[in-house]
């Protein structure tokens, strides 16, 4: 089987990570490959793409249009036409860079479904609703047969696709193949993949592939390479020119928590945007936790969209965003009225279908610098909600007296000392500030709170105050002593 992979300069990055994947996979070395590549494609890229694809097949050939074409379809629709007249009299497998083999042996397989269907092509018909288009018409990754180029190049033009213009002569000669699995999406929006499939979303996990599909299209973010690469236990990196875009609108310790889930489904972007909850996010409170998020490599880029304000439990976001956190909401007050709790970091991992152990895993949270108070060991904060008026702050006081530094509001400050007593107090002008501290601590006592939610995305030792009635900070995990009552074990220090 001849495999034909077209490009142009905007696919190159595409048509590198489909090429080095197919190397990842042992190559297709029983098999050709021609490159087909628009005339304006840097010269460079195309001698670059074809010294990676030579050792994987029998033979790499390559060729281009007669000219540059500008446009997706007049682009494509030459790129065809000119792979189909190199290759009269030999059929072919058109493969694009927004296409993914899935398995060893992708193209052995196709050849041989190829030769048992005894018809000349191949591929996925199409049922849909669209105004216009023959129904069905067979998709454009497949297989066209040694004739293709005499039977079907009279019928493409530039203005419409040449599986539309082609159908009538491709159909009725045509095997509908269950190993090219077709999801199209919306046009700007491909799906894109993740651990696990996320409902109502263009998300998916790659059990939402048929198990009999050896190549999926389309994903053009490179997302289903690196889940397969997960799955197969192949190390080598994967370039990636698209990510997941997460959405959430606080509150922030909510966000603090949403950020162990976006590690554990391999990370991606991140947008805040307000949404009707106690403290809605602006630019102001973004700025302040921007310089923690640029600490978290699995982050790739952050944002803040002024958009106008979501309501509360909406599953309204901005059009930017392809999974919104906010929806652990609906799920928390779900279960929270069958009487189940659970932490909120378990609840926006179980809202993308991850193993709730990463919650009580290793900590999705990092800081370059750890600051170290001197002679304060001891970093503490209370915040007016979720408070446990059974817990021995005034015994904390007492025995760690001096060591203590307070962190928070000046505010929450104020309203600790004149029901506790006297304690140091550190300004944390933002998030990394506020984190610093807290890592360089070696203890951490406070309620349930941003502070509180840093220390556990940190892991450091903790004590907390829990509140009895909202018990949904609560992790099980070395270093953390949850205090109901007043019965608390002072750790030495």
């Amino acid at each position: 089987m001849t495999l034909v992979i077209p490009f142009c300069a905007k696919d190159a990055l595409a048509t590198k990570r489909l090429i080095g994947w197919i190397a990842d996979l042992g190559g297709c070395p029983s098999h050709n490959l021609l490159l087909v590549a628009d005339a304006d494609t840097p010269f460079d890229l195309c001698v670059e793409i074809k010294n990676a694809s030579k050792p994987l097949f029998s033979h790499c050939g390559f060729c281009t249009n007669n000219r540059g074409v500008l446009g997706w379809i007049p682009g494509s629709n030459s790129l065809w036409l000119a792979a189909a007249y190199r290759l009269q009299g030999t059929p072919f497998f058109w493969l694009e860079p927004d296409a993914t083999p899935l398995r060893a042996g992708w193209l052995d397989e196709i050849e041989k479904a190829y030769a048992a269907c005894k018809k000349p092509y191949m591929g996925t018909l199409i049922q849909h609703a669209m105004d216009g288009w023959p129904n069905p018409y067979m998709e454009g990754v497949a297989v066209y047969g040694p004739q293709a180029y005499s039977e079907l190049s009279a019928a493409v033009n530039q203005t419409e696709s040449w599986t539309k213009t082609t159908a009538q002569a491709v159909i009725p000669r045509c095997e509908n193949t269950p190993l090219i699995h077709h999801v199209w999406g919306e046009n700007d929006t491909p799906p894109t993949f993740g651990t696990a499939t996320v409902a109502s979303s263009r998300v998916f996990g790659l059990d939402k592939i048929r198990p009999e599909a050896v190549v999926f299209h389309r994903n053009k973010d490179g997302t289903l390479i690196r889940s397969l690469k997960h799955k197969l236990g192949i190390t080598t990196p994967t370039s990636t020119d698209g990510e997941v875009t997460f959405g959430h609108g606080g509150d922030v310790g909510d966000l603090i928590y949403g950020l162990c889930a976006i590690k554990a489904f391999g990370g991606g972007r991140l947008v805040l945007f307000p949404h009707a909850v106690r403290e809605a996010f602006t630019e102001q409170k973004a700025a302040r936790i921007f310089p923690l998020l640029e600490q978290q490599k699995y982050l790739t880029d952050f944002a803040f969209i002024n958009c106008p304000m979501t309501p509360n439990l909406s599953p309204d976001k901005p059009k930017e965003v392809d999974i919104n956190l906010n929806g652990f909401r609906n799920l928390q007050f779900s279960r929270r009225h069958n009487g189940l709790w659970e932490n909120i970091a378990e609840t926006h991992l179980r809202l993308l279908g991850l193993p709730l152990e990463h919650a009580n895993g290793p900590a999705w949270l990092s800081v370059d610098k750890p600051e170290i108070i001197s002679g304060k060991p001891v970093v503490i904060n209370r915040t007016e909600r979720y408070n446990n008026h059974a817990f021995p702050w005034q015994k904390i006081v007492q025995r760690y007296n001096h060591k203590i530094a307070f962190v928070g509001s000046p505010r929450e400050h104020r309203q600790f000392q004149r029901q506790f007593g006297n304690v140091h107090y550190y300004p944390t002008p933002n998030l990394l500030d506020l984190a610093r501290v807290i890592a360089g601590a070696k203890l951490f006592i406070g309620n349930q709170s941003t502070p509180y939610a840093i220390a556990e995305g940190l892991r450091v030792q903790a004590i907390l105050e829990c509140a009895s009635d909202v018990p949904d900070c609560v992790f099980n995990r070395p270093g953390l002593q949850v205090v109901r009552n007043a019965d608390v074990m002072f750790p030495a220090i």
